[in-house]
């Protein structure tokens, strides 16, 4: 349960309603997830000017200050944190779905938790292949 000083109660307490996950290797739809990722286009731009772009401003997407802001996808590495990310964000959609689906708009609370813990296996695997 809880590795802490504090009382159990207390301890469930403060993670009551929390949801968690563990990092493991990438499989499945991070793989997917870090195909795409990879083969998005080098915007790191030249020795002489930053990678093209602007935003819906008018203003430059891959240059801060004069300074390139761009990436090469295909050689950094992925942060552990962009999984949590990419499942959070899917989980959502999906649970978010679901309860329109059903006629609900709030996507708060208990709702919220039910639905999250039902996004089924299908869902998921249709997922994994994209």
């Amino acid at each position: 349960m809880c590795s802490t000083p504090l009382p159990a109660h207390t301890c469930v307490s403060a993670v009551r309603g929390s949801l968690g996950r563990v990092p493991i290797s990438p499989s499945g739809p991070a793989t997917a997830f870090e195909e795409r990722f990879r083969s998005r286009p080098d915007t790191t731009g030249n020795t002489t000017s930053c990678a093209p772009g602007v935003d819906s401003a008018g203003s430059p997407l891959y240059e801060w200050r004069d300074l390139c802001k761009g990436m090469d996808y295909s050689a950094n590495s992925i942060d552990a944190y962009v999984y949590y990310s990419y499942d959070a964000v899917y989980a959502f959609a999906h649970a978010a779905q679901n309860m329109l689906d059903d006629g609900k708009t709030n996507f708060a609370g208990e709702d919220m938790v039910a639905a999250l813990s039902q996004v089924s296996s299908a869902e998921k695997a249709r997922h994994a292949s994209k």
